[in-house]
């Protein structure tokens, strides 16, 4: 982190994501993609006052003007510092209810709008001590979460535990879910278990001190057990730490809890919180109204399966470019989030090449349908995969070099963020 100044020298901290240096990576840093693609949509009236907003996006690009760039993000600056640097400040029953709650409604309003943030813990919320909060003379911090390197947004199912649809290798240990622990598949639920170890941490003024999730889990066990029954703290913490994710509590059961009701701090329906954000309204992009309803029309069509058009062809160029992605989709054995991700991303780079769909002349095609399957597949394929899929479908091979352009183009093109709208 930086501090750097605006036009009108107000302060902010910047946020500079490294490029990938692992073997078999290419293109910009997932985690970056992901952080500041789910951040955009996040600013203005889809702001929530408990979640990070950024300022600004910014690239810097290297010395001569190289293509690939680093990507920054400017954000306000928390001169309190992190929840877990601030456990001594917070004294008071009423405080720590506060920043509870707080962060319980940061955590719903993701929940409401079907993202899972994946990394909760004392280190990702900050504070800002607002004087107007709570007693009117004393003031209250108010928590904030950060670093959604990990979030992303999820489907139904993916929220239910149902499908394998994300990566165990995932959090902090500490602050990882039972269920994320055992490699089992895990959905929204998971950020409660966060949630509430956090919480246990605010109670007891000190981070547990683990480097293995086992070793975690049993000190948590033994703190919930040393803990009164029938008090409302203790009754929050139980519902967050339930071991089985289908019995845990959701973010709304939480806040609906006694220990806020007894601070008169109630959950209103029609708050920010509860607010449902629009992608397409959120973050509109530029293109051709037709293109997206053709895009839209094939959203649900699964990829690995032939079905049949009920409709006439309403475009001959899309239809074939559809046919091809579903094509490299089937072969692939990506899904259908992946197919149209990619048709979003084609519609926005053939405004600049003008030939995306003539595989002989441009590689454009397959970068985009490759930026789609990082962003949106459960597992990264190697450049090794990659050059067979290249090879496969008329090119010589996976151009690391080329892609990079071509991923920063889209991701321009898109406005910072790869979710179709």
């Amino acid at each position: 982190m930086v501090i750097v100044y605006d036009d009108e020298g107000e302060e902010y901290a910047m946020k500079l994501f490294d490029d990938e240096e692992e073997d078999d990576s290419y293109g910009i840093e997932l985690g970056a993609l992901r952080e500041i693609s789910v951040l955009r949509l996040l600013k203005g009236e889809n702001a929530h006052p408990n979640v990070i907003e950024i300022h600004d996006v910014q690239t810097a690009f290297g010395e001569e003007d190289e293509e690939v760039g680093v990507y920054a993000m400017a954000m306000p600056l928390f001169p309190d510092g992190s929840l877990a640097d601030s456990f001594p400040k917070l004294t008071s029953k009423k405080e720590k209810a506060m920043v509870a709650y707080g962060i319980l409604n940061a955590v719903a309003f993701l929940h409401e709008n079907s993202i899972i943030h994946r990394d909760i813990k004392s280190d990702n919320i900050l504070l800002k001590f607002d004087p107007t909060n709570g007693d009117i003379e004393q003031g209250a911090f108010v928590p904030v979460l950060i670093d959604f390197s990990l979030a992303k947004f999820v489907s139904a199912n993916e929220s239910s535990e149902t499908e394998p649809t994300h990566t165990s290798s995932v959090g902090t240990p500490t602050y990882r879910a039972p269920e994320v622990v055992d490699e089992k598949p895990y959905g929204l639920p998971s950020d409660l278990y966060s949630v509430g170890v956090v919480l246990l941490e605010m109670l007891q003024g000190k981070c547990i001190e683990a480097e293995k999730d086992k070793d975690a889990m049993e000190a948590i066990t033994k703190s919930l057990q040393r803990l009164p029954e029938g008090q409302p703290f203790p009754e929050l913490l139980r519902g967050l730490l339930e071991p089985d994710p289908s019995k845990r509590w959701t973010a709304r059961e939480a806040l609906r809890c006694d220990l806020f009701a007894k601070f008169h701090l109630s959950p209103e329906p029609n708050s920010k919180t509860f607010h449902r954000i629009s992608l397409s309204n959120a973050l509109p992009i530029e293109g051709d109204e037709s293109d997206f309803d053709y895009i839209n029309e094939k959203e649900n069509q699964p990829v690995s399966k032939k079905s049949a058009m009920s409709k006439k062809k309403t475009n001959s160029v899309l239809d074939k470019r559809f046919k091809l992605i579903r094509k490299v989709c089937d072969w692939m054995e990506w899904n259908a989030s992946t197919a149209k991700a990619a048709m979003v991303y084609s519609t926005q780079m053939n405004e600049i090449t003008g030939n995306i769909d003539d595989l002989n002349e441009s590689n454009a095609m397959l970068d985009c349908l490759v930026l789609a399957h990082k962003f949106f597949e459960h597992d990264l394929r190697g450049t090794d995969d990659l050059d067979e899929m290249y090879e496969k479908f008329g090119h010589s091979g996976f151009d690391i070099e080329e892609y990079g352009c071509n991923e920063n183009t889209i991701f321009s093109m898109m406005d910072f963020c790869l979710y179709p709208r």
